[in-house]
């Protein structure tokens, strides 16, 4: 059984390495030019600071298209993930509760953070 996050996850994947395979490509080539390559990077980082924004929602609505269309067995929702209770010794003592809904959750946890870590790579091409 299928849950959304992975159907989400393979999407996310699949939005991120095509442009990545584009770009591979055309570095590859016998014919490869460096400023016809840098402006292909260029684009590419354009991209996905703007897909950082409002990448999430299309991911999430194409994979609900994906489940409504197949005929696996797919969970619909994301999952809320059970907290642990800490034992307190004192009742001022206050809770650090965090009321995040599944979706932001893994919003946070997952797209942000591997979008931000393709981001990062941007230092390292500015040599170029």
């Amino acid at each position: 059984m299928f849950s959304l996050e992975f159907i989400v996850s393979l999407h996310v994947w699949y939005e991120l390495l095509t442009p990545v395979n584009t770009i591979s490509k055309l570095w590859q080539s016998v014919q490869a030019h460096l400023c016809i390559t840098l402006e292909h990077l260029c684009t590419f980082y354009s991209w996905i600071k703007e897909y950082r924004q409002i990448g999430f929602g299309k991911c999430l609505s194409d994979a609900r298209k994906f489940i409504v269309k197949s005929s696996y067995d797919l969970l619909k929702d994301l999952k809320n993930k059970m907290e642990a209770k800490k034992k307190r010794m004192f009742d001022y003592e206050g809770g650090d509760k965090s009321i995040e809904s599944a979706k932001s959750r893994y919003k946070t946890d997952f797209f942000d953070t591997m979008i931000d870590s393709v981001i990062s790579m941007d230092s390292r091409f500015l040599s170029l």
